[in-house]
């Protein structure tokens, strides 16, 4: 089984932890978990603002501060960039201009990193803290995609297409799930005949619909720590291997079937029977446990399994990547040709209800996603640094 979290452009209009939560449950319950996307570049943040010149490094911090809280530092940056300018072109340097130049960079160095520990503390609470000793130890593999502008010579490349035809990722991508938060299956991102219906639904069976079923409650896995989240994927991948290894069945099937039916016929004979005990690993694991009786409403978390078909997500990635109307209009005439158009594709949703229906009406959220107002920062306190001194 091989999840796959894709990051579009308008998941940034939502907070990020819900994308940190995606990589996590894709790592506790899969075998491989490939990120694609915004959400890699903080995974990688911290790693790479402490890498670099100092000259870099203070150009991001004084792109990243608020312009009207942090006024007299980004002028304060911005008069050490003049100013270590001239000093470069100084060629014979007084013992007073190097001690100088010694003393403003070690006061920069210091506010830096004040700026660095809140970029940390900020990317901890957004839950992405330590998914780069995952990325390290390769159980979640980064990847880009082309068609979004990213091009990094270290990281594989996933095109769009790929997405939806399982078949190019090679043997491996016939184990191929996608996963989303329900927010970003909102109805602004598909229209009228867009329709999901829940897996018992006869109309499930009709290939123009989406279907999708309960599976399991879930605590946050953004509070657990590494070990924590390592000792519950453990646990998983040795109680549910018999279950783990059904799901695998089932996504051979709706990757690889010609028959359009046979995947939801087979999840539903073989898969809903096996989902109570999903939710009881979930509920009862040890470490868990803890989480599950001191559960709070922002706390819990609820995972449906389901397939997509290519209509509505080509409409998603219309509005919400965004592609172009050609580009879909090309894909879509393509898979057409390739007889693959029907095929509906596997995916989990992540939901706060546990009466989900989709398309999502975002006004059920429009309260979660408020913004709470933060105390006065230690940078704030240490705003302004004379360079004249």
């Amino acid at each position: 089984m091989r999840v796959i979290a894709h990051s579009v452009l308008h998941t940034l209009k939502y907070p990020k932890h819900i994308m940190a939560f995606l990589l996590k449950l894709g790592y506790v319950i899969s075998d491989e978990t490939i990120s694609v996307g915004y959400a890699n570049l903080f995974i990688d943040m911290i790693k790479g603002l402490k890498e670099g010149p100092l000259e870099y490094r203070l150009k991001m911090m004084r792109s990243d501060l608020d312009k009207e809280l942090y006024a007299e530092t980004i002028e304060s940056i911005t008069q050490y960039f003049v100013q270590k300018d001239a000093y470069d072109k100084i060629k014979h340097k007084t013992p007073d201009q190097i001690r100088w130049n010694i003393k403003i960079n070690h006061s920069f160095q210091g506010i830096y990193k004040i700026w660095v520990a809140q970029k940390a503390e900020e990317m901890e609470a957004e839950g992405f803290g330590y998914l780069q000793n995952l990325v390290n130890e390769k159980t979640i593999e980064l990847q880009a995609m082309p068609e979004e502008g990213f091009k990094f010579d270290d990281l594989k490349s996933i095109t769009l297409e790929s997405i939806f035809n399982s078949s190019i990722n090679g043997p491996n991508g016939n184990s191929n799930v996608l996963i989303f938060h329900d927010v970003h299956l909102n109805s602004d991102n598909f229209d009228n005949e867009d329709k999901f219906v829940l897996a018992q639904d006869p109309d499930a069976t009709d290939t123009n619909n989406s279907w999708f079923h309960y599976a399991a409650a879930i605590p946050s896995f953004n509070l657990l720590s590494q070990t924590e989240l390592k000792i519950v994927r453990n646990a998983y991948t040795t109680k549910m291997a018999a279950i783990k290894e059904q799901i695998n069945k089932w996504l051979h099937i709706a990757n690889t079937s010609t028959s359009n039916t046979e995947s939801i016929q087979f999840f539903k004979e073989n898969i809903m029977p096996s989902l109570p005990a999903i939710d009881s690993f979930f509920q009862n694991e040890e470490v868990l446990k803890y989480y599950v009786q001191h559960k709070k409403e922002d706390m819990e978390y609820h995972m449906y399994i389901g397939e997509i078909t290519k209509r509505a997500l080509l409409n998603y990635y219309l509005h919400f990547m965004p592609i172009s109307e050609e580009v879909k209009k090309s894909l879509e005439e393509k898979f057409r040709l390739q007889g693959i158009y029907n095929n509906r594709i596997p995916v989990i949703i992540i939901s706060r209800l546990k009466d989900l229906a989709l398309p999502l009406d975002l006004k059920i959220y429009e309260n979660i996603f408020a913004e709470p107002l933060e105390n006065q920062t230690e940078l704030q306190k240490r705003k302004y640094i004379n360079i004249e001194d």
